[in-house]
Order: structure tokens, then sequence, then C-alpha cells
């Protein structure tokens, strides 16, 4: 906040837009949608103005987020083709454009997942190889995280499976132990998606550890989908007054 009130006292737009995208980002992380979304189109306005495409695509992206987080999902899908769009006139040399491009790729693939289209597995896989190509396996395992989601959407067991390993070695590889809660509540969902070798008390147990793990993109995620996860594992196990409370305490905090 001080630093895009110090860059608009300065007529320094440039400063400003990066203020305002970063202003906004952490207001999405405390959940402030409201004050991010007004941040996050004042940062895209001013980007676009000095066709910085970059931050301008940074701003797009968390606009793509706020809509999704709050479930608007068509105008979250279109928000996402317009960063895609933006970020195709950035330079394409800057790290930054690539970066940004695979977390844009990333949330077309999540749209398709939550709204079930299955042009998501295309997504993703697009956004895995410009990962793998730019050598971050932190985004790589993101875009392998969603992959897996796809899969696990279509109960195609094996193949998700596959993915979410693929998923946790590169967190691994990377030391990512952020990352690492959100791939064991996906492992979680993976033993309730097996039929004849599910293990239940393995899936309460990663679930229990992910909402343990310090990790600050886990606990800055809508809690009610894992919480949600958790419940259904209880109910698996036959805990039904537990599961119910779980399954209350997912709707309060989807409301």
């Amino acid at each position: 906040e001080n630093a895009a009130a110090t860059a608009r006292q300065q007529h320094d737009a440039d400063r400003e837009a990066r203020s305002l995208v970063l202003l906004s980002g952490a207001q999405v992380l405390t959940f402030d949608y409201r004050a991010a979304l007004t941040h996050a189109q004042e940062a895209l306005t001013l980007a676009r103005q000095s066709r910085d495409y970059i931050v301008a695509g940074a701003a797009s992206g968390n606009i793509t987020t706020i809509y999704m987080q709050v479930g608007d999902f068509p105008s979250a899908e279109q928000q996402a083709s317009r960063t895609i769009d933006l970020l195709e006139h950035a330079p394409q040399q800057d790290a930054r454009t690539r970066q940004f491009l695979v977390k844009a790729l990333v949330s077309r693939a999540s749209l398709c997942l939550l709204q079930g289209n299955s042009a998501g597995e295309k997504w993703s896989h697009t956004a895995i190889t410009l990962a793998y190509q730019i050598g971050d396996p932190r985004l790589e395992a993101l875009a392998w995280e969603t992959l897996g989601a796809t899969f696990l959407r279509q109960n195609h067991v094996p193949a998700a499976r596959d993915a979410f390993a693929r998923e946790y070695s590169l967190r691994k590889t990377a030391g990512d132990e952020d990352g690492l809660a959100i791939t064991k509540e996906h492992l979680a969902e993976l033993e309730l998606a097996k039929s004849s070798s599910a293990d239940y008390s393995l899936a309460l147990r990663l679930i229990d550890e992910a909402f343990a793990a310090p990790s600050p993109t886990f606990k800055t995620n809508p809690q009610y989908y894992p919480i949600h996860v958790r419940a259904k594992i209880l109910l698996t196990l036959g805990r039904k007054l537990e599961a119910l409370s779980e399954f209350r305490r997912a709707v309060n905090s989807a409301d």
C-alpha cells in the first residue's frame, strides 16, 4: 500500500501497477476479494496504458484467481483467456512472461476441471511442457497436480496416481515443503477413489498431515474443499458424527 501510494505521488505508473499487483495478491491470500479485485483491475489498467504486458498479465492472472475462488467460473474463464493473450504480447525472453504463462495455463486447466470440461488435460500438458522447458520444478509440479486432479475427476485412477507421483517427486526434489501439503491432500483423495485396495486410514493420515503442515499455500487456499475431503474419509471409516460435523464445517467455510 505504501509503495503504491508513493508511486502515485511520483506519477510513476509502472511502479504503481507493480505495487498494486502485489497488493491484490496479498489480499487474495487473506480472502479480501473485493479489495483484491479493485486493486488488480487498477493495476491492469495502468499496465495496459504503459504497454507493460508482463505486469498486465500478472494483474489479469490475479483477477482470474479471484473469480475462480468465489465460484464465478465463466468470468474466470474469460479472464484466463485474456491473460494468455496479454502474455503473448510480452517479451518472450523474459522469464517472468513464461512463469506467468504457465500459471495462466494451469488456471485454464483448473477451470475445465471445475466445470467438467475434458479440455483441461490439453491445457495441463501444455503447462507441463513449458514449465519443464524453463526448468521450474515447482511450476511443473503445479501443472502435474492439475493433470492428476483432472484424471481423478474422470475416475482414471491409475493415470491420476502416476500424475500425483510425478508431482510428489518434483516437490521433494525441489524441497517444496509448502507444496507437499497440497500433494498429500490429493493423495488422500486418490485413496478414496480406489475401489478394492483403498486404505482409508492412510487417507485420513494424509489429509491430517496436510492440515497440520506449516504450509502458507495450503492455508491460504479456500479451506472448504480439503475439509469436505476429510469429511468423506471419516464417512467411509464409519465415523458418522465426526463426518457430519466436518461436512457442516465445509459448508460454513464455503459460505
